[in-house]
């Protein structure tokens, strides 16, 4: 990761990026990054990808990186400048369904919105992402998640689910995991559970909500145990049982990477 690069150590970032001139930089990630991007082109045009896998963006237009997805973008040379706003972040595991764009090219997901009300309705949601993250408020990243919720809803709304139907299969999988969070759930369990096997199970499975199984239980658990932390008199250890970790350490490690904040620290700012 080089020293541009180093902000998204943090599990939530957000900005603004304008490019202009013959000679502005461009971006290229050939891993991706650990986390989801959302873009939303403001001015002017982007180019994203090179070769036959190249496609443009404008004004109205909307993309996802998953994790892991070639980053390869930058100002289109039709256009004179690109300004886009951007957001990197770790989804809420309800946020999923709402992620379920149509592929561009590259992994890249896009979504266009003509509604010219609904579009100033989604920027404005996203500029506030932008403006409470370089705020110094004290629920500033509580405040960023809520109104990039409501940037996903009101893009959702102009196309619910991006015109994908979830796999009864997968489904059938999501409620066993909310039901059985602090059990000891592996995806060879789930996928049996389901009727596949446990490669095709991850396969359906990455491809239909966009991250791996257990990185969404995972996700699912942390989330469980925010709530447990907030509202009830429970030690940290407690807690990470009841969630389904049995190793302390190791919940407290992960709760940090996925929220930014130690078990004991979210207990106490709520």
């Amino acid at each position: 990761m080089n020293a541009i690069d180093s902000m998204f150590k943090n599990p939530f970032v957000a900005g603004e990026t304008s490019l202009s001139g013959e000679d502005c930089p461009a971006i290229y990630r050939p891993y991706g990054m650990e986390r989801w991007i959302l873009n939303c082109t403001v001015l002017g045009g982007g180019r994203i990808n090179s070769g036959v896998e190249m496609f443009t963006v404008s004004e109205g237009d909307f993309l996802l990186f998953p994790p892991g997805v070639r980053h390869d973008y930058g100002k289109s040379p039709c256009h004179a400048c690109w300004r886009h706003l951007w957001a990197y972040f770790d989804p809420e595991t309800q946020w999923l369904p709402l992620m379920k764009w149509p592929q561009a090219a590259g992994g890249v997901l896009m979504l266009s919105i003509a509604d010219k009300n609904l579009l100033g309705g989604i920027r404005g949601a996203l500029k506030k992402v932008v403006s409470s993250y370089n705020s110094h408020l004290s629920r500033r990243l509580s405040l960023c998640r809520n109104y990039l919720e409501e940037c996903l809803l009101l893009i959702d709304s102009a196309t619910p689910g991006g015109g994908a139907q979830s796999d009864p299969r997968i489904r059938r999988a999501l409620d066993m995991m909310d039901k059985e969070l602090g059990g000891s759930l592996d995806v060879a369990a789930i996928a049996k559970a389901c009727g596949m096997s446990k490669s095709r199970f991850a396969h359906l499975f990455k491809q239909d909500m966009g991250t791996s199984p257990m990185r969404y239980l995972q996700a699912r658990r942390i989330e469980e145990a925010g709530k447990l932390l907030i509202s009830r008199n429970a030690t940290v250890g407690e807690v990470a049982f009841s969630s389904g970790f049995g190793d302390q350490m190791y919940f407290s490690k992960v709760f940090k990477k996925i929220t930014g904040r130690t078990p004991r620290e979210f207990k106490a700012g709520g």
